[in-house]
């Protein structure tokens, strides 16, 4: 039993509010994203980058494309974060420069952010590029055979969701979030809309 104001583990909503705003606690987070921003562009800007191809029929439903040029290459997908309901794949491209040079070709998808999509339909969508990935390696240029995913945050969470798929070999999921109770208990639930059913 809580006590009375306490939604989880001794926390209000305020104190939910807080401990999940990580804008306001991490102090030059606004100067991470531009940096990200910056280096995202930078990397577009060599190698062999094929930019918003369709796995999907929405508009988000694309993904950047970085290849090493061996078709034999692993391919990572990078799915990024931003709570489900901010973010974009063009700002994290940077993703890719670690990997390329280690001969692993990148693919940084997108997704439909909340509130147009629920998170069930997030996931769907998440399950819809691994599958399109897996079958298009090679038209694309890299080994379908050999797809790693990782994500940060959200994208952690995204990962997880789609490490069972059957065309994903690894899974590096980064600071996911996997309780998913407190996100609907504070003000990221304003857009992501989970219920407790």
């Amino acid at each position: 039993m809580t006590a009375r104001g306490t939604l989880y583990r001794g926390m209000d909503r305020a104190a939910l509010d807080a401990a999940y705003n990580n804008s306001a606690a991490v102090k030059d987070s606004a100067s991470w994203l531009e940096k990200w921003r910056k280096n995202s562009a930078e990397a577009g800007a060599r190698g062999e980058v094929r930019r918003d191809i369709a796995y999907g029929t929405q508009a988000r439903q694309k993904f950047d494309l970085f290849l090493t040029g061996d078709t034999s290459s692993p391919l990572f997908v990078f799915i990024h974060g931003g709570y489900w309901q901010r973010n974009d794949k063009e700002g994290f491209s940077f993703v890719a420069e670690g990997l390329l040079p280690l001969g692993v070709s990148t693919a940084v998808v997108g997704y439909t952010l909340a509130p147009e999509a629920t998170l069930t339909q997030i996931v769907a969508e998440m399950r819809s590029a691994i599958s399109f990935l897996a079958a298009q390696g090679e038209a694309l240029g890299y080994d379908q055979g050999s797809i790693c995913v990782g994500g940060w945050s959200a994208g952690g969470h995204l990962t997880a969701m789609v490490a069972d798929h059957p065309g994903v070999r690894g899974a590096v999921p980064i600071s996911g979030i996997f309780d998913l109770e407190p996100m609907r208990l504070c003000y990221i639930n304003d857009k992501l809309r989970l219920t407790a059913k």
